[in-house]
């Protein structure tokens, strides 16, 4: 009797509209609330200079983060310093050099507690001479790695790379890194706007990335009534596709992540990106090939493909 009591319940779940069912959002982990990339303020150091790095760890979630920071060297903040050839400078930390256990080494140490608030940024400044033996007119990379938990090895890598030199003193040093910066956006920096207006809901910002006469014929709902349709017609058929686009969406983004960028000698460029939505049973991953063409010196997205693929954002 009671079985066929359960099965009666089940069946009348299952024929309730989904509106019925109750939305409960996935809880995420630090590593998909936050977000980690370096700044530094110059490229080219005296022998005598610190050579200062700003790590950034970015609360992108709508909740409270709770930060556990110890301030010996190498524990929470990692940064990886290597040279042109993808090997690692000489690192001289202490324990570090000794490969010793890390858990051991902070048993007698007491974390920082720190609160970080929903969209808020906590900066950290490290000096990479105190990590690393760097050498007079060499080129150096760094990549930024944080650590949620420094007794365990599971670390949050930093989404940009920045190059560095060391000169001697006397030589001519370039005392902002703004010389070297090229102007034009890439790409890929095109998606990542684009991906993080949606993400923001920042209409105005989101728009501007696409060629709507192009784009629109990435959505089969539209394109066929409008390339049979006149001049004063695509107009209202652009105007409710932009609608379209700008709605608030159930299937929110989560997170995501640029895959790769390839531009041709045709003046296209091809991106492709991991974008993971909310879904009301699980979150659902897809992979999306953005290609786009150069507008005087930006690039717009004209079409787009996408699928849906199995894992998760790392």
């Amino acid at each position: 009797m009671t079985k066929k009591i359960y099965l009666i319940v089940f069946l009348l779940i299952l024929l309730l509209p989904k509106e019925s069912v109750p939305i409960s959002r996935e809880e995420t982990t630090n590593s998909e609330k936050l977000r980690v990339f370096i700044q530094m303020e110059k490229f080219t150091f005296f022998t005598d200079e610190k050579v200062k790095v700003k790590i950034h760890i970015k609360n992108t979630s709508y909740e409270e983060v709770q930060l556990n920071i110890y301030d010996l060297l190498f524990t929470t903040f990692q940064p990886l310093v290597f040279d042109r050839y993808g090997r690692e400078a000489e690192n001289i930390v202490p324990y570090r050099m000794m490969n010793q256990n890390m858990s051991s080494i902070l048993q007698s140490h007491k974390p920082r507690v720190i609160l970080l608030s929903p969209r808020d940024t906590f900066i950290h400044s490290i000096n990479l001479k105190e990590m690393y033996k760097l050498y007079t007119d060499r080129e150096y990379r760094v990549k930024g790695f944080f650590l949620p938990d420094a007794t365990t090895p599971k670390a949050i890598a930093g989404e940009n790379v920045l190059s560095f030199k060391i000169v001697e003193l006397g030589k001519p040093i370039q005392k902002s890194g703004v010389k070297r910066v090229k102007r034009a956006i890439s790409p890929s920096e095109i998606v990542l706007l684009f991906l993080n207006s949606e993400k923001e809901k920042n209409w105005n910002n989101y728009l501007k990335y696409i060629k709507i006469k192009s784009y629109i014929n990435s959505y089969s709902n539209f394109v066929k009534g409008y390339n049979s349709a006149d001049e004063k017609e695509k107009l209202n058929i652009e105007e409710d596709f932009i609608k379209f686009l700008s709605r608030d969406r159930i299937d929110y983004i989560i997170n995501f992540k640029i895959l790769s960028e390839n531009i041709t000698e045709e003046g296209k460029a091809y991106v492709e990106a991991l974008v993971k939505r909310f879904d009301r049973r699980m979150p659902v991953l897809y992979k999306y090939k953005y290609t786009l063409e150069r507008y005087k010196e930006l690039w717009l997205l004209t079409d787009v493909e996408a699928t849906v693929v199995k894992g998760g954002i790392k």
